[in-house]
């Protein structure tokens, strides 16, 4: 990971706790406030834009999202790309967990000095991936008619503003075979599939 990587993400840990929350992006009309006074993240203004963020994302919003963006440490192009990502790759009964790991792979491929790019885009769609190595979801006929949900929104930009389930930069493979040097996760599905997350066989080049 770069250095500036890094000071982005330590910059925005303060987002964390209200972007954790970020399920419907809005709070029903008659929600209660929180209890005891305590502090209301839809009066935050960083919640403001994170719900801007995905709102613009989930309408296909341009405009709003590089509005969002300005104010956010991450782009629209980043949080679309992705979310469109996890709901072409999501498995029939994933957890919100199993939609975290499988996006995590990408945000390793962004920092990874193995793979070329630095953006979602760039890595979804490297024309020099490895045989085995590129992500097979993007490159399905609906690609382009997929409908993002607030969940795979909210989900693409928790991963992009720094959280993480696996914690392990070198986990940079997905697929449903598993790598001849073995696995690390298996994320199983209701259909009776599995999806497996494989590490690195080079992980002499991540120092």
């Amino acid at each position: 990971m770069t250095l500036s990587r890094i000071v982005a993400v330590l910059a925005i840990i303060g987002l964390l706790m209200v972007l954790a929350s970020y399920k419907y992006v809005e709070r029903d009309a008659d929600e209660p406030l929180p209890p005891d006074g305590g502090p209301d993240p839809l009066r935050e203004e960083s919640y403001k834009w994170v719900s801007a963020m995905g709102e613009a994302v989930v309408a296909g919003d341009v405009e709003a999202g590089y509005e969002a963006a300005r104010h956010l440490y991450l782009t629209y192009d980043d949080a679309q790309l992705l979310a469109r990502y996890l709901e072409a790759v999501r498995r029939p009964g994933w957890s919100d967990n199993y939609m975290m790991m499988a996006g995590e792979v990408v945000i390793n491929r962004m920092g990874s000095p193995e793979f070329a790019g630095t953006t979602v885009r760039d890595v979804l769609f490297d024309p020099d991936a490895p045989q085995g190595a590129a992500f097979d979801a993007v490159r399905i006929p609906w690609w382009d008619d997929i409908q993002i949900s607030r969940r795979a929104a909210g989900i693409a930009m928790r991963l992009l503003l720094g959280e993480s389930v696996l914690h392990d930069p070198l986990i940079v493979y997905i697929g449903q075979t598993a790598k001849p040097w073995g696995y690390e996760r298996t994320l199983p599905d209701n259909d009776g599939g599995c999806t497996y997350l494989c590490r690195t066989a080079h992980p002499e080049v991540y120092g």
